[in-house]
């Protein structure tokens, strides 16, 4: 006889969620993140000329290179094409400082550490002695920021005016979705900090098993191989799962608080909004698929806890900033807030 063991959802009791308050400021938006964004669109429509000077950060180098620790060669090429910077760590660190200053035809020796934390052992914490010659320096040849450069971007603006004008629109548009998001995220958690919960060993165990389960599968989409990425991390599976626990009970509780708040503000969703939205998340698929995921039980129930989730926090969120405004006016709150 087969006997399952299946845990009983955790009471939690939820805080006085409607006195919560959130205090999130709003970034200001000026004409120095709009310069920036101007100079990327500068860089990344400039194209690449040849300079007669020594290499500087950001230039576009051709070497031949190669690199020996002790005896074994780890590297050896041709004619790569290399941008040495402070944020490039290729092939180790430190070996884009190296190139900084060398002349075209000039052949430098030097030698770089190994990171201890490097995957083969064989190597790390070890010199690695590199001979670079350097066969090409180019840089960005930037074009003019005027009316015509203004036309080139996008759909085209007839003057810079109008395009530094649009920068600035989409700048203060995501900045806004950036405090919306912020002000969700700090909700939520205030809830989840403040409520009272105890969750059941097993229940984490199974949702560590879930995160497990996830990130084998992103691994297996880059064709990568559990045992691989624990080597690389220089861990067991149980480290890994042990290192998951938090995490894994923070998603627990989490869940729970929007289940609760969904309770408490009876939410409720029609088959309706659920085949909608089933429709849209399968939106370029073949007829099959989509009528085969309407037919899902387990489809459907993860939507149905989405689209519920996504009411619970917009609920939450309206409430609290409903409650501010009365705040911010001096107006007495209402019997039910």
């Amino acid at each position: 006889m087969f006997k399952a063991i299946v845990p009983l959802e955790p009471e939690l009791i939820l805080p006085d969620y409607r006195n919560i308050r959130i205090n999130v400021q709003r970034k200001k938006v000026g004409d120095g993140e709009v310069e920036d964004v101007l100079a990327r669109y500068r860089s990344d429509s400039a194209p690449w000329g040849p300079v007669e000077r020594p290499v500087k950060f950001g230039d576009l180098v051709t070497l031949d290179v190669e690199g020996r620790v002790e005896l074994k060669i780890i590297l050896k090429q041709e004619r790569i094409d290399y941008i040495p910077s402070m944020e490039n760590q290729s092939p180790l660190p430190g070996f884009s400082v190296q190139l900084e200053g060398l002349e075209r035809g000039i052949t430098k020796t030097f030698s770089v550490k190994v990171p201890d934390e490097y995957t083969d052992d064989t190597i790390k914490g070890k010199d690695c002695h590199f001979t670079v010659t350097v066969n090409e320096i180019k840089e960005k040849l930037l074009p003019l920021l005027d009316d015509e450069f203004a036309k080139g971007i996008g759909e085209g603006f007839e003057t810079l005016d109008g395009l530094r004008a649009d920068i600035l629109d989409r700048l203060n548009k995501n900045m806004d979705l950036q405090m919306q998001e912020e002000f969700n995220e700090q909700a939520l958690q205030k809830v989840v900090e403040e409520s009272v919960v105890t969750v059941p060993d097993l229940i984490i165990k199974r949702e560590v098993d879930n995160m497990m389960d996830d990130q084998q599968r992103a691994l297996k989409s880059r064709k990568i191989e559990l045992d691989s990425y624990l080597n690389h991390l220089g861990k067991s599976e149980d480290e890994l799962r042990e290192e998951m626990r938090p995490a894994a009970r923070e998603r627990v509780v989490r869940n729970l608080v929007l289940k609760n708040l969904s309770r408490e503000f009876n939410l409720e969703i029609s088959d309706a909004e659920v085949e909608s939205q089933i429709k849209d998340m399968f939106a370029g698929a073949n007829k099959r698929s989509i009528r085969r995921a309407l037919k899902s039980d387990e489809v459907k129930k993860s939507v149905s806890m989405s689209i519920l989730n996504r009411k619970a926090m917009e609920n939450l969120v309206n409430l609290i900033k409903g409650n501010e405004s009365r705040d911010k006016s001096g107006k007495p709150k209402s019997k039910s807030a």
